[in-house]
């Protein structure tokens, strides 16, 4: 892997490099971004709308939200 010039530009050394980048990220990102990044990847979900969410189930099959937990009802449960 070749690190990229910006990186690269960060800093003279690998961990001056790494502190400057993550003082760029936690700059660039609110709290509020943080913590709704943090909570999707916790729940394994994708972060995005709910057309993004859609697109990706679209392509890969799977659901990138969220999903009714437990077993689906019966037909004679779903009657009562």
């Amino acid at each position: 892997m070749t690190p990229h010039p910006n990186f690269l530009a960060l800093g003279t050394d690998l961990v001056s490099q790494e502190a400057a980048y993550r003082e760029l990220v936690k700059q660039a990102i609110s709290d509020d971004d943080l913590a709704a990044i943090r909570l999707q990847l916790q729940r394994q979900h994708a972060l995005g709308s709910e057309r993004f969410r859609n697109a990706i189930k679209a392509q890969l099959g799977w659901s990138a939200g969220p999903v009714k937990i437990g077993r689906p009802r019966k037909a004679s449960e779903s009657a009562l």
